[in-house]
């Protein structure tokens, strides 16, 4: 019976390991790295991959304009006045600073804080 245990063990951590490695691979994938290799990396090597994952810059992959607007940059980051947003569509912006689309009523964007109240059209 003591054997049963484990196995029941081993198998709980697998697929446990399993969802956590998806989630880091839409983490990567957010951050602009693609594929199923850190799927596999998150998966193979637990706590390392999850690390490595973490670790990533960003690309600027599937930005995801889903983000809160009022709770984006703080108050003291660092603004570039110069640049211009770039509006795609309707909806959209385009950071002039980092690149990030992100809804047009931001006033800052969520990832650098870079001001967004001058907006240009995209030709």
């Amino acid at each position: 019976m003591g054997n049963a245990v484990y196995i029941v063990i081993i198998i709980v951590a697998i697929y446990v390991n399993y969802f956590i490695a998806k989630q880091f691979e839409s983490v990567a994938a957010d951050k602009g790295y693609t594929g199923s290799k850190y799927f596999h990396m998150c998966f193979w090597l637990s706590v390392a991959g999850y690390l490595l994952v973490i670790a990533l810059p960003d690309r600027g992959g599937n930005s995801c304009a889903c983000a809160n607007s009022k709770n984006g940059a703080s108050a003291d980051s660092q603004t570039d006045t110069e640049d211009k947003a770039i509006v795609l569509g309707e909806t959209n912006i385009q950071c002039p600073h980092c690149g990030r689309v992100q809804f047009k009523g931001n006033k800052t964007c969520v990832q650098c804080g870079a001001s967004l109240a001058g907006t240009q059209r995209q030709q």
